[in-house]
């Protein structure tokens, strides 16, 4: 699998099918699930975010191939389902493959796949179980009632908004080598020389 831009190279736009277990691609190709799963540059979320536990890969900034070649798994697999997270008020599609949870989402028009162990957060709740959305107080993606981040303010009641020349923690600038990163948690260190803000 080559290292090509997702967006707009070829490998996106190719046409994968899902045939029993296997890949397919329109040639008749037919690609390791489990190979394009580890040529994906996963990253871990950062702590303080709110967001549980997990990692993800941005989808333009990895093998468009491997990343097509899961989001197709995702999308036809029998053993796919879909579900509400926490304060999600739309159903997300998951799949669950060798101990790990597979999802796509979009935050801030970055498209992302991503994956978390099947007992690394709260499981979401499956609509062919019956689920359906909840009510919530605070960001979807935080434990009901949290407050939300800094940067984000409240347009209309309950319309949040996220403005990122209003979060302190964007761009957050190293005593140690003066390099500006993103300060998820007061702790955080620098991740170029490690100094402790």
């Amino acid at each position: 699998m080559s290292q090509m831009s997702l967006f707009g190279s070829p490998l996106w736009r190719q046409k994968l099918h899902l045939e029993g277990e296997e890949v397919v691609g329109p040639d008749g190709e037919v690609y390791d699930v489990a190979s394009a799963i580890l040529q994906l540059p996963w990253r871990s979320s950062l702590p303080g975010s709110g967001m549980p536990p997990h990692q993800y890969v941005v989808l333009g900034q990895c093998d468009a191939l491997a990343a097509n070649v899961l989001m197709c798994v995702i999308r036809e697999s029998p053993g796919a389902f879909n579900a509400y997270f926490r304060g999600y008020q739309y159903p997300m599609r998951y799949v669950e493959i060798d101990g790990w949870r597979y999802w796509r989402t979009a935050l801030h028009r970055t498209h992302m796949l991503n994956r978390c162990t099947l007992d690394s957060v709260e499981p979401p709740r499956r609509v062919d179980q019956g689920a359906g959305p909840k009510q919530w107080e605070g960001p979807p993606w935080a434990p009901n009632g949290s407050p939300w981040p800094p940067g984000y303010v409240e347009l209309d009641p309950g319309r949040w908004v996220y403005r990122a020349e209003l979060d302190p923690r964007r761009g957050f600038l190293c005593a140690g080598c003066g390099r500006r990163y993103w300060l998820s948690a007061p702790e955080r260190p620098c991740p170029r020389c490690g100094v402790i803000p």
